[in-house]
């Protein structure tokens, strides 16, 4: 060292630097190189930040992500669908989300889930969250991207996503739906669907058979992606499904949602049951109908498994559809 540190000095010095001073701050205020502090608070024991985190400005929550809850599950889907993992050269992990302007709310709801002070910047132009008036927060930490590889959310993922440990977590999947999916409705119908990649998209399709019976599949779109689409009863179960009594979702998305709710409750009479044996729910139509056909029961599904059901119509026939 240049000129000798007092044991008063070095004390302060450890002082300053356990509770989150930058050795280069600390060194300006007792007149020491960076080095000469840092050199200090290893002879007396301290630990040294690693060149990453001392470069953090900002408070953050390492461990959000380290177990399994409602929101670790549906913000690691969310992250899947449509935020990204980088890790430039020897920088450290970057996560980062970026959503339109319009969206800025749910952006400031993923910074507080990280409880970080870390402001929410807002783009124009080009820029990694797009070329749009976008919104957008950048966090630096290895131990989360670490936390979320376990669930797969992976670097350069566009095309091969993959969930791990979570395939059936329905808020992990409102997440995907919330980031990469969408929530329509018609005149006499709703819609849910979700476009990514072949995996995932799968894994979706097999996490709605495990309540309701359906021989949808996914289908390759003019991209690389794949797309599934559901509506109808099987879209508004998939719907109650996801989002009925959830904290954490996109607010837009949940308004869509108890609109859905509210304009097809007829869905609800439909005596949607549990099947004793598979455990899928499963669609009971007696005493319902079609135009001028009265449902009076349900028959074995065709070859191709599409139900079947046994009418009678108004004028005094019956008439097997499906």
């Amino acid at each position: 060292m240049g000129k000798r540190v007092s044991k008063e000095q070095e004390v302060g010095i450890l002082v300053d630097y356990l509770v989150g001073n930058t050795s280069v701050a600390i060194g300006k205020r007792y007149g020491f190189s960076a080095m000469s502090v840092l050199n200090v608070v290893r002879r007396l024991g301290g630990s040294v930040r690693d060149s990453h985190t001392a470069a953090q400005k900002y408070r953050l929550d390492e461990e959000v992500f380290g177990s399994i809850s409602e929101g670790s599950a549906y913000w690691a889907g969310f992250l899947m669908a449509d935020g990204c993992v980088l890790r430039p050269g020897n920088s450290g992990s970057v996560i980062a989300l970026g959503l339109s302007h319009i969206d800025r709310d749910h952006v400031e709801k993923f910074a507080r889930f990280l409880k970080t002070d870390k402001p929410v910047r807002e783009y124009k132009g080009n820029t990694t969250f797009g070329s749009s008036h976008s919104v957008g927060i950048r966090i630096y930490s290895d131990r989360i991207a670490y936390d979320l590889s376990k669930y797969g959310v992976l670097p350069n993922k566009s095309l091969t996503a993959r969930v791990l440990q979570l395939e059936n977590n329905r808020n992990f999947w409102r997440g995907v739906i919330d980031g990469d999916g969408c929530l329509m409705i018609g005149d006499d119908s709703c819609v849910i669907g979700l476009v990514g990649s072949e995996f995932l998209t799968n894994q979706f399709v097999s996490y709605v058979k495990t309540f309701v019976v359906t021989d949808t599949f996914p289908k390759k779109t003019e991209s690389a992606a794949f797309g599934v689409r559901y509506s109808h009863r099987i879209a508004y179960a998939i719907i109650r499904k996801l989002y009925f009594g959830a904290e954490m979702f996109l607010d837009r998305k949940m308004r869509l949602a108890n609109t859905i709710f509210d304009r097809f409750r007829c869905y609800e009479d439909d005596k949607i049951v549990v099947n004793s044996e598979t455990k899928h729910w499963r669609h009971d139509l007696a005493g319902g109908g079609f135009g001028r056909l009265t449902v009076l029961e349900r028959m074995p599904s065709k070859p191709n498994f599409a139900a079947r059901w046994f009418c009678r119509c108004s004028c005094g026939n019956y008439k097997e559809v499906g």
